[in-house]
């Protein structure tokens, strides 16, 4: 029984790694929603959050959420709908502050049974790497007041 959930288990993690390879290294465009929690800001302070994409340093899709007290408190997490290529950069402005999302990554994973793995392998996306330039490693996004580019200006 042990030997044969042993082998089970290896056969996944090899069939992952190639499915990391072949699938997900290979994802060019993301159709989902991103969740953004916020940090920092006062109850009222920001009305709406308005998004867009930057891809190959052209602004596409603008688009705006109205906010409510909860979800500036960070208490909720803000959905963001996005369709963006996987090179692209995702641009949030809250008010007065700016904030650049980037380096799109997927993960190859399974589901997880009692014995180990079950199902098929499927891609997840992990996330953007970074914000602002500087590593991120939690989902949902933070956005810190404090981290927001100020005085900035878009084309």
């Amino acid at each position: 029984m042990y030997g044969s959930i042993s082998w089970s288990r290896y056969t996944k993690k090899k069939e992952a790694i190639r499915y990391q390879k072949e699938v997900c290294d290979t994802i060019n465009f993301i159709n989902d929603s991103i969740p953004v929690s916020l940090n920092g800001f006062k109850e009222n302070e920001i009305k709406t959050l308005k998004y867009f994409r930057i891809s190959k340093g052209k602004r596409h899709h603008a688009a705006t959420i109205p906010l409510v007290n909860s979800q500036i408190l960070g208490r909720l997490n803000i959905m963001v709908p996005t369709q963006i290529f996987k090179t692209d950069t995702l641009a949030i402005t809250l008010d007065d502050r700016l904030y650049y999302l980037s380096e799109m990554s997927f993960e190859a994973r399974y589901n997880y049974g009692m014995t180990g793995p079950v199902g098929k392998c499927f891609c997840e996306g992990t996330g953007f790497k970074k914000i602002n330039g500087k590593l991120s490693s939690t989902i949902p996004y933070i956005l810190n007041r404090e981290t927001g580019i100020s005085n900035f200006k878009i084309h």
